[in-house]
């Protein structure tokens, strides 16, 4: 799918709407082709072969006829590009500092110096109410330019205050940098808990921001701070602290000063909170109706904030099922979710979606189809750039599924791949119950390989007491207390 096809497939209804509006375009016939090449694309379920296409239009197989086609492809990108644009200048106030620019940079070009002064003026007294630092920059590089015209500009002021600025965007890229990092790891993370580095970089993080309130007060401010409020919240209080937190969050309005866009944004950002904690109180049925609402929430606003909560929504939901004991609703969530377009361009989100589909398996009894979602996420190329713990986490389960399915000979050596390249890993605090479990499964293999099927329900209780109340490591997929627990009743059940 090539970039003019993505872009018209991710239109909203109404965004389409108006592209199609008569008042968009006159009616001669190079642009009742423009429209005819948008209505094919947009109607199409998959790629059309440009012959096709080709033939729909100019009805002729030519070279000729091709090389309009691509001409017409392009000038439909830009039509698109600037209506988009135009349509969402309209409604976004957070634009307007943008158009006050621009209208700067337009009479600048027709010799209305003044004019050119007054609106980037403007763009300058509203993006420092915004703290758009970024812009900010901008407009400073156009007073450095209009003062070359304009005697009264003084060139060392303008630099000062754009010396300062620059320093401003650098101490605000660091804490936004951090807190990237930490959202990323949160992402996937059931347990929510941080390493002891990254709980430093949150809390200090928290303290820049709290230091610095002019730095940080644009909306994009306000839901980072938030954010990373509920991931120390976590931290150091737990799931129940961010649900309370958050329910006090969506009771509070935003400020009447932000869009209703940027309201919009903010909530679902609270909403995503909420299903983090939810789902790590095991809250199945309440995380359920969470999603339901949400659902609702995403479809706001022509669906603008939609595809940037999927993962979050689908995640919370699939885990809701799960939790229910609903295991064919929870599988059907999570292929619904794999078949998403946007899941699918973002290969991170797809790995993880097909790894909830792993642990899905396991749950119902089917590791058979759990080592088949292992393998089909290992093939995928993306698969080595996932977060160290969780690739431990993959073959931490592997190697439990080899276990189940009397696959003996598979296991040992499993186990000893696994300590061989998370060595440093597992020696850390937060992943002590891993390394317990793997010297728990050798153990096992070794007694079910010499015959001592009767010692093994006996040694799996002992080593239950230990791993009571553990709280899941980021990134693996299997608590232990539910490996032992299939591992114990299998034994006695049918023998491994």
């Amino acid at each position: 799918m090539d970039v003019l096809e993505q872009v018209i497939h991710s239109l909203s209804t109404e965004e389409y709407r108006k592209l199609q509006h008569p008042g968009a375009r006159n009616h001669s016939d190079d642009e009742k082709r423009l429209m005819h090449l948008l209505q094919l694309i947009h109607e199409a379920n998959q790629p059309i072969q440009e012959d096709e296409i080709q033939d729909r239009i100019y009805h002729d197989p030519s070279l000729q006829s091709r090389d309009k086609l691509n001409k017409l492809r392009k000038r439909l990108l830009e039509f698109i590009s600037e209506n988009l644009l135009d349509q969402h200048q309209r409604q976004s106030e957070n634009n307007s500092p943008h158009q006050d620019l621009g209208l700067s940079f337009l009479f600048k070009g027709r010799g209305k110096l003044q004019l050119s002064l007054f609106f980037l003026m403007r763009a300058e007294k509203k993006a420092l109410q915004t703290a758009s630092l970024s812009l900010l920059e901008q407009i400073h590089e156009a007073y450095l330019q209009l003062a070359f015209q304009l005697p009264e500009l003084e060139l060392d002021t303008i630099q000062r205050d754009r010396e300062a600025n620059l320093r401003n965007i650098e101490e605000k890229s660091k804490v936004v940098r951090s807190a990237a990092k930490t959202m990323q790891t949160l992402a996937w993370n059931r347990s929510g808990k941080l390493s002891e580095p990254e709980s430093r970089k949150l809390q200090k993080a928290l303290k820049k921001i709290g230091k610095s309130p002019t730095l940080f007060r644009s909306m994009e401010d306000q839901i980072l701070a938030f954010q990373l409020k509920c991931a120390w919240t976590l931290q150091t209080e737990g799931h129940a602290a961010v649900a309370k937190f958050v329910a006090e969050e969506l009771e509070t309005r935003t400020e009447e000063e932000a869009s209703a866009q940027q309201q919009h944004l903010f909530l679902l950002t609270k909403r995503a909170w909420n299903l983090k904690a939810l789902l790590g109180l095991r809250e199945h049925q309440s995380l359920l109706e969470e999603t339901e609402t949400m659902a609702l929430e995403m479809r706001m606003f022509g669906r603008q904030h939609y595809h940037e909560f999927l993962f979050p929504y689908y995640h919370a939901k699939s885990a809701a099922l799960l939790g229910l004991g609903r295991f064919e609703e929870a599988e059907a969530c999570l292929k619904e979710a794999i078949a998403e377009p946007t899941i699918e361009e973002h290969l991170p989100e797809k790995l993880y979606f097909h790894l909830d589909l792993a642990q899905l398996h396991f749950r119902n009894n089917q590791p058979l189809l759990a080592l088949q979602c292992v393998g089909f996420a290992r093939a995928c190329n993306g698969f080595s750039r996932l977060p160290l713990h969780v690739l431990l986490g993959c073959d931490v389960l592997e190697a439990v599924c080899r276990l189940v399915t009397s696959d003996h000979g598979a296991v040992n050596p499993a186990l000893k791949s696994i300590h061989k390249k998370y060595r440093e890993l597992l020696r850390s605090p937060e992943h002590s119950s891993t390394s317990r479990l793997l010297v728990v499964l050798a153990d096992l293999n070794l007694a079910i390989e010499e015959g001592k099927e009767d010692s093994v329900p006996t040694y799996i209780e002992q080593q239950s007491t230990f791993f009571e109340n553990q709280i899941l490591p980021a990134g693996q997929l299997l608590e232990p207390s539910l490996v032992l627990s299939r591992l114990s009743n299998q034994t006695k059940g049918q023998g491994l």
